[in-house]
């Protein structure tokens, strides 16, 4: 762990004392509920002109939750995708996080509560992100710019989004990837380095329940090191750097999958 920020460090430490049950035990619902649990007990966001929750309609009708963050004197549109593996949900994930975004900003937020694996498996987040992505470019002015952007999990999906809509539309600025999943390679150095059981972090083992939930090839033995997942769930593996917006920007904080995230800001 030296490599890491003395902030990092910190976090770690802080949560390296957390009495924490790995989402692999208590499997789906249980972790859902532990998840919502835990945001709720953080701190209270900051204060925004406006916040709203709604629907989005998915192609096939279903309502989707959101919630809208609109500061004052708004103008363009972030679709913020949470994070949780594409197993946990709910919008209380990221309200602390989308209100300071909405504020610094200065741009209408609206995170999205797509439907999660394994009962919904790929590709039913990202059609779910994708619909939503089109419903948001709908309410924006001509002439105002529209972003993508998630972490973790709704890193993944932010990314497939906008090379969906390199060919298919809405037409976005830029992508805001924070610690992304971009590649389904379990075995690189990073995971090898930081995903041991025994850390308090996200392990490597927690990282493959998490992909088999959502979009492991049935093909693939359900063995740690090697992900054969559906292709279109793994960015990294485009060949052409020209499938990526202009703008993009990568957070690599996340502990256990640096070279990953790191590889769409080198394209």
């Amino acid at each position: 762990m030296s490599r890491l920020h003395p902030q990092a460090q910190a976090f770690y430490e802080q949560a390296a004392l957390q009495d924490k049950v790995s989402p692999v035990e208590l499997g789906p619902v249980a972790a859902r509920a532990d998840a919502t649990e835990r945001a709720l007990g953080l701190p209270p966001g900051p204060p925004v002109a406006s916040v709203a929750d709604f629907a989005v309609a998915a192609a096939d009708g279903t309502q989707l939750p959101a919630r809208r963050y609109e500061p004052a004197g708004a103008r363009g549109a972030i679709l913020w995708l949470h994070g949780g593996g594409w197993v946990l949900d709910g919008l209380e994930l990221t309200d602390a996080m989308c209100r300071a975004l909405a504020n610094e900003s200065g741009a209408t937020v609206v995170s999205l509560d797509y439907r999660v694996a394994p009962e919904h498996r790929f590709p039913v987040a990202l059609d779910d992100s994708h619909d939503a992505l089109r419903w948001v470019a709908a309410q924006c002015a001509d002439g105002e710019p529209l972003i993508v952007g998630g972490d973790s999990a709704g890193g993944n999906l932010a990314a497939v989004c906008a090379l969906r809509a390199r060919t298919g539309g809405p037409q976005i600025l830029a992508q805001v990837l924070v610690y992304p999943v971009t590649d389904s390679d379990l075995a690189t150095p990073s995971y090898l380095e930081y995903g041991e059981p025994e850390l308090p972090m996200l392990s490597t083992a927690a990282m493959a329940w998490f992909f088999d939930c959502y979009a492991r090839d049935p093909s693939d033995p359900p063995t740690p090191s090697s992900r054969r997942c559906a292709r279109p769930t793994c960015p990294a593996r485009r060949r052409r750097s020209s499938w990526w917006p202009k703008s993009t920007r990568c957070a690599t904080t996340d502990c256990t999958t640096p070279s990953a995230c790191a590889t769409p800001a080198s394209r």
